[in-house]
C-alpha cells in the first residue's frame, strides 16, 4: 500500500512523472476505483491522467503550463512590433527615452519586458545565486541505490563505423552507471531491442545479487525508448520492466519524455568513454 497520498507526492516532487506512470498502469490493471484507493487520490484524478495518457501518450503525464490562454491586459502585438522596430533602428535606447521621445503609451518596465521576450537583453544573475549542487544530491544516495541505463549508437564514430562494416562489430553499446560510486557496466550488441536490453539488465542485477548487494533497493532509471518500455500504451507489459520488478523485485524508474538531462550522468560518461579515456571499475 502507498504510504504517501498523491497530494503529498506532488509537494515533495518537482516532476512526479514516474509516479503518474505507476498510477495509470495500476488503473488499467485493477480499475479506477482500486487505483484511487491505492494511491490515496480521488477517482477524477485517476480519470484525468488516464485520459491524458490515452490521448497524448507519455507526454500527457507531464505538468502543463498554467499560463492563461487569454490576457486582456496584454500589450497588443502591433505595439510590441513598433517598440522592437524602434529598438532595432536606434540600437541602444532606454525605455524611459522611448516613452518620452516617441510617445509610446507603455511603462518603461513593460518596454524592458518586450526586450527580454525578444531576447534583446541578457539576463544577469545575482552573485549569491548558485547552480544546483549535484554533489550534495549524490551524497544522500546509497551505493547502487540508483543506476542509470542508456544505449549508445556507435555508428556516429567514424573510425569505429568504418571497421564495423568489414569486421561486423556490434553497433550498440549498453551502459549502466551507478550514480553514487560511478561504477560502470558495459555490454555490446548488434541490435537495439527489448531482448538485448532485458538480457543486459538481468546479467547486471544477477551479478550484483551474487556479490551480496540487496537488489530490492535498486532503482534502474531509463528513458522511454522502446528497448526499455516496449509499447508505451497502458496495459502493455515490458519484458525489461518485468525482469526488474517481478523477478528481482527492484524498481524501474522512467524519466519524463524529451528530457535527456535526467540521464546526464550516464550520457556524459558514455561520451567521455568514446573520447579515448580508459575507465576503471
Amino acid at each position: 500500500m502507498v504510504s504517501l497520498s498523491y497530494c503529498e507526492v506532488l509537494k515533495d516532487s518537482k516532476d512526479p512523472y514516474h509516479f503518474r506512470v505507476k498510477l495509470v498502469e495500476y488503473a488499467v490493471k485493477y480499475g479506477i476505483k482500486a487505483a484511487s484507493k491505492y494511491f490515496c487520490c480521488s477517482r477524477n484524478t485517476v480519470r484525468k491522467w488516464l485520459r491524458r495518457w490515452k490521448e497524448e501518450g507519455p507526454k500527457g503525464l507531464r505538468n502543463k503550463s498554467r499560463k492563461p490562454k487569454h490576457s486582456p491586459n496584454k500589450t497588443p502585438k502591433e505595439m510590441e512590433d513598433k517598440v522592437m522596430e524602434l529598438r532595432n533602428e536606434l540600437k541602444k535606447i532606454s525605455g524611459k527615452r522611448m516613452r518620452m521621445e516617441f510617445s509610446i503609451p507603455l511603462a518603461p518596465s513593460t518596454i524592458y519586458r518586450i526586450y527580454s521576450d525578444n531576447e534583446v537583453t541578457k539576463i544577469k544573475w545575482k552573485k549569491h545565486r548558485k547552480k544546483q549542487d549535484l554533489r550534495e544530491m549524490k551524497k544522500k544516495l546509497k551505493v547502487f541505490e540508483k543506476i542509470q541505463v542508456d544505449i549508445k549508437d556507435l555508428s556516429d564514430i567514424p573510425n569505429y563505423f568504418e571497421q564495423s562494416l568489414h569486421t561486423r562489430l556490434p553497433r550498440y553499446q549498453f551502459t549502466a552507471r551507478d550514480v553514487k560510486s560511478g561504477a560502470m557496466f558495459i555490454a555490446y550488441a548488434k541490435n537495439k531491442d527489448l531482448g538485448n536490453a532485458s538480457t543486459f539488465c538481468a546479467y547486471l542485477l544477477a551479478h550484483l545479487k551474487r556479490l551480496g548487494i540487496n537488489v530490492n533497493e535498486i532503482g534502474i532509471q531509463t528513458d522511454n525508448d522502446g528497448a526499455f518500455v516496449g509499447n508505451w500504451r497502458p496495459g502493455s507489459n515490458s519484458t525489461f520492466t518485468y525482469i526488474i520488478e517481478k523477478i528481482f523485485e527492484a524498481e524501474h524508474l522512467r524519466i519524463p519524455p524529451s528530457s535527456p538531462t535526467y540521464n546526464s550522468d550516464v550520457l556524459q560518461n558514455t561520451i567521455k568513454d568514446h573520447c579515448g579515456r580508459t575507465w576503471k571499475s
